[in-house]
């Protein structure tokens, strides 16, 4: 299959909203037809997801309240990378902080655009296998995280059902699930 290849150039730029997590930038564009376009485009650092599961089989997710839906939502722990730090140190740090668990083992599981229409944010996904038992979780001043253990039935049928809406959770659960196997020889090494 030959994808065809589409571009814009960038005629203007200019940044409309900069906060402590995201910027707002707004671009003028020409595409290659001649056409011109305008785009908002969200400049987000980066983050990571862990998909979290225990020896015993039993995946580790949080729930949280999410202001912009105004529900709480299940997930795969996850946050921003920090500047300077390694994908998988941030990583450590949030599966640490959020569930109080240690990881024993990794398996990148690649990039998700978070949503490529509108953001440049980028997810790099992994799958840990966790210690059996949490240590002390420490949560950001302003995150109230509770833990959810399910199985990998309960997991796929939330997803079916609806109970799990996250992107980036149903992305990651989507490429364990293509890598099973290497997941499953990971968690018994």
């Amino acid at each position: 299959m030959t994808d065809p290849v589409f571009s814009e150039q960038t005629l203007s730029r200019r940044t409309v909203f900069h906060g402590k997590v995201l910027t707002l930038e707004v671009q003028d564009v020409r595409l290659e037809t001649g056409a011109d376009g305008y785009r908002e485009i969200i400049r987000h650092p980066g983050s990571v997801g862990v998909l979290a599961q225990r020896r015993d089989g039993r995946f580790v997710l949080v729930r949280q309240f999410r202001k912009p839906v105004e529900s709480m939502v299940t997930e795969v722990v996850a946050g921003l990378v920090d500047s300077g730090e390694a994908h998988q140190e941030a990583a450590e740090r949030e599966l640490r902080e959020e569930t109080g668990y240690q990881a024993l083992a990794w398996m990148p599981l690649g990039i998700i655009h978070a949503s490529p229409g509108y953001t440049e944010e980028t997810v790099e996904g992994f799958f840990a296998i966790i210690e059996d038992t949490p240590g002390r979780i420490d949560p950001d001043p302003d995150e109230r995280i509770a833990l959810v253990t399910l199985t990998e039935e309960q997991v796929s049928e939330a997803v079916v059902n609806g109970t799990i809406t996250d992107g980036k959770t149903l992305a990651m659960w989507g490429k364990y699930l293509l890598r099973k196997s290497e997941a499953e020889a990971l968690r018994r090494s």
